[in-house]
């Protein structure tokens, strides 16, 4: 979503931590991720009347495997 707002929405990192009161902590919690996912070769590029793009267009399956090649390694990067 960041990418294709230009920075209007931003990515947020999911961070978790035990509550600070003592007594929260034993409050059941529930946490929900949610994920988007687009086929290979959708193109991401920032949607019109949003201004100068900040990012050049790339395919999904481009930007996915970049993305998470360093969890995987270099060579599970695709490049199109």
């Amino acid at each position: 979503m960041q990418r294709i707002t230009n920075d209007i929405l931003p990515s947020t990192t999911h961070r978790v931590s035990k509550p600070r009161d003592p007594d929260l902590r034993r409050l059941p919690r529930t946490s929900v991720p949610m994920a988007v996912y687009l086929w290979e070769d959708e193109m991401l590029e920032v949607l019109p009347s949003l201004g100068e793009p900040k990012y050049p267009p790339v395919k999904a399956v481009a930007f996915h495997t970049r993305t998470t090649s360093k969890f995987y390694g270099d060579d599970y990067a695709v490049d199109e």
